[in-house]
């Protein structure tokens, strides 16, 4: 009996022992002066929680959280993706602005340029020009037309 009483004793220190391993290998330290035996936190649990959140996602940045070491630390870490920018309607001279932000983004969208017409009228020895003029920001696209005899012009 006493030999299984030493083998039943030697599990049950084993079984305390381990979790009071993990459990005094935790941080719990103060690097503010509480913790007499020198101890420097070790901020390295990324923890995306709210209780963690230094400042939300935005149009251009990802979200940023404290790192953990059971308390927050003033060191961050980005986390997920930025939102992108939504809404507005871009033009040839006009970005379009994003309705959450209310910053300008994207690429200006191309000219819209009427039917055009003849503005200056080709002759014997003469060429003319054909004008198109965008109906957005009035930019003038000239088309050389050639000299021509026949008096009249085909496009």
């Amino acid at each position: 009996m006493t030999k299984k009483r030493t083998i039943m004793s030697f599990v049950l220190a084993i079984c305390l022992f381990v979790p009071a391993i993990f459990l005094l290998s935790a941080c719990g330290g103060d690097d503010k002066g509480g913790n007499t035996k020198g101890h420097v936190h070790s901020y390295v649990c990324e923890v995306s929680t709210d209780a963690y959140l230094a400042s939300s996602a935005t149009c251009t940045q990802k979200s940023k959280y404290y790192y953990s070491c059971g308390e927050k630390s003033d060191q961050t870490f980005d986390y997920g993706d930025a939102l992108g920018h939504i809404g507005g309607t871009a033009s040839c001279n006009v970005l379009a602005v994003c309705t959450r932000c209310n910053e300008s983004y994207g690429e200006y969208a191309e000219h819209s340029f009427d039917n055009g017409l003849v503005s200056v009228e080709p002759t014997c020895t003469q060429g003319g020009v054909f004008t198109k003029t965008c109906t957005v920001c009035g930019k003038k696209d000239n088309t050389p037309l050639p000299a021509s005899h026949k008096g009249g012009l085909i496009l």
